[in-house]
């Protein structure tokens, strides 16, 4: 009952700031929810547009029900590709446990296209005091796509571990430089 009425707290929350701040995409990571069961994933006003299903490690990409032109192209087993307003826009979700597949982790997608999720990859240009191997990975990866990483250094971090004591930055978005100038992109993670 609780992990319900937590849940519903949650919905309720998220319809909550995503009308007041116009906003048009919602993404989820760490669900929770490895049956398909859409009414448990349900948020006001926006569709369920593309979901993983996992008891931990689930995600999911919301579109706001008033928009016409969304359509998903692809799914891969650390990312959605929703394209919408003439952008790709990738959910990215690696948990933390798992590393990238191959040095091609991601897909490469055509212009304009923004990268934004939860990458748990270290590296100390977001925050980590040395880098690993899926940072590494990563990195290659965006040299490959052409791809920026949207970041600045004064920028607060994403994530507070209680564990270390620290801040950092597994919430990234990335995108291709072209993209990465433009005032218009309102992008939070």
């Amino acid at each position: 009952m609780w992990q319900l009425c937590e849940l519903l707290y949650t919905c309720y929350l998220l319809t909550y700031i995503a009308e007041r701040h116009n906003v048009h995409i919602i993404r989820l990571q760490e669900t929770l929810v490895d049956v398909d069961c859409a009414s448990r994933l349900y948020i006001s006003r926006f569709d369920l547009t593309t979901y993983r299903l996992h008891a931990k490690y689930g995600r999911a990409l919301y579109t706001r029900n008033d928009l016409i032109d969304v359509s998903p192209q692809l799914s891969t087993s650390h990312c959605d590709v929703v394209k919408t307003g003439g952008y790709n826009i990738a959910n990215v979700y690696k948990p933390p446990s798992e590393p990238w597949e191959d040095t091609n982790p991601l897909p490469s997608l055509p212009h304009p296209a923004i990268y934004v999720g939860d990458f748990n990859s270290h590296h100390p240009d977001w925050g980590y005091d040395t880098p690993n191997n899926d940072s590494d990975t990563l990195l290659e990866w965006a040299s490959c796509s052409d791809v920026a990483l949207v970041r600045e250094p004064k920028q607060r971090s994403t994530f507070r571990s209680a564990c270390w004591e620290r801040d950092f930055s597994p919430d990234l978005w990335w995108c291709h430089p072209l993209e990465a100038g433009l005032s218009h992109l309102d992008v939070k993670c």
